[in-house]
């Protein structure tokens, strides 16, 4: 007897044998004569990312209230329960089999000084990426080509990957050249922006200096993505 996710109601494999379903967690317990008769299977299709986080989520939410939610949680893998009862009242042999398919997969890369074609095709020639629901967050500092073909990795993962995948950028800077960063941000107010951070640049100041910096990464950023097309 195989057991996958079930309703609500118990289904009675043995008169003191239970199999029960809705916890998407598999979790097992003891009858009083010290043998586990009564089972939760857990979810066949993983819900969540490895980790826990109900953030990270299909959406549900444990009902519990007493801040161990944890225990109601699927931990990343589809499974069912393989049951095997000899005889009545015999203690049932129960074994874990994963079968699902789905994968839920959240991934950092820092791409400080890469060149983003090997990750592109990295992403690109994974095994079975329609089964994996990803979610990919870049950091770190680019030069503005290289920034430029992110677009080229975000289509990879938003239409190859599982629907649902998708790419976080906004932890990304970009670093160009003194001459690039004058003409794109111009004239006005960003320019006078663009005189004040290049003078804090040059502070004495260590935290003064690293703020502006990360500012000019930033303050390309914007301007550089408000460019008309």
């Amino acid at each position: 007897m195989t057991i996958s996710s079930v309703p609500m109601l118990p289904i009675i494999t043995d008169w003191i044998t239970l199999a029960l379903g809705h916890w998407h967690k598999r979790s097992l317990h003891k009858s009083s004569d010290g043998i586990e008769r009564t089972a939760y299977c857990g979810t066949h299709e993983p819900m969540a990312f490895p980790g826990g986080n109900a953030s990270l989520s299909t959406g549900w939410l444990s009902y519990s209230a007493d801040g161990d939610a944890e225990r109601f949680h699927d931990d990343g893998h589809g499974i069912a329960l393989l049951v095997e009862i000899e005889a009545p009242r015999a203690p049932p042999r129960i074994e874990t089999v994963n079968i699902g398919r789905l994968r839920w997969k959240a991934e950092q890369q820092d791409v400080t000084g890469l060149s983003l074609g090997p990750l592109i095709k990295a992403y690109s020639h994974r095994d079975n990426p329609e089964l994996t629901l990803l979610r990919l967050t870049l950091a770190g500092v680019m030069d503005p080509q290289t920034y430029a073909r992110l677009d080229e990795l975000r289509q990879i993962v938003e239409h190859r990957y599982h629907p649902g995948s998708s790419l976080d950028a906004d932890g990304v800077l970009i670093e160009p050249n003194t001459e690039q960063l004058a003409e794109t941000v111009g004239g006005g107010v960003l320019k006078r922006v663009l005189e004040r951070l290049k003078d804090d640049v040059q502070s004495a100041d260590p935290g003064t200096k690293r703020v502006a910096d990360h500012a000019l990464k930033l303050l390309y950023r914007i301007a550089w993505e408000e460019q008309p097309s």
